[in-house]
Parts: structure tokens; sequence; C-alpha cells
């Protein structure tokens, strides 16, 4: 198992994290940095090489605000969130 941080870890913003389990890839939020803009307002997503699940922990915009380019990118990636989260989509 390993967790890579792919922004935010240390500031407001792009919080974004991969976690590598058991041969799956799981993006842990996907973020958006509030004052950077275009691809520099996102995650690191170059170190991604396939991912498997989208998992977003809450509707803040430095944690989800990314998932459409993100889901484009990889659009056979399943997505889960919790039930008020899923209204945003």
């Amino acid at each position: 198992m390993t967790l890579t941080p792919l922004g935010g870890g240390r500031e407001i913003g792009a919080n974004s994290y991969l976690l590598s389990l058991d041969g799956k890839n799981i993006l842990i939020d996907a973020g958006r940095h509030p004052v950077k803009e275009g691809y520099e307002s996102l995650p690191e997503i170059d170190k991604i090489n396939d991912l498997d699940v989208i998992m977003i922990s809450h509707s803040h915009y430095d944690h989800l605000s990314s998932l459409p380019y993100i889901s484009q990118r990889w659009p056979n990636a399943r997505s889960s969130w919790q039930r008020k989260t899923k209204v945003w989509r």
C-alpha cells in the first residue's frame, strides 16, 4: 500500500491523494487550487498511470472541482461519494 499526495498536503487547495492498494489505484479527492489558474490549479495528476476509483470526501471546491477533468481523462474510473456530495453531479 502506498499513499501519494498529489496536492493540498500543506496548504488549502488541490487536495488529492493517490492510494495504491492491492493493484488498484484510488484517487481520494480531486480539488483545484483556489488562486492558481488552468493546468497549474490541478493536482499533480501526471503522477497517475491508471485510475480505478475516484472517492470524494466532501463537496468543497478544494476537494472536488477538478473532478470533470479527471473524469474525462479516466472515463472508466468508478466514482464514490457521500449522498450529500452526489447531488453536486
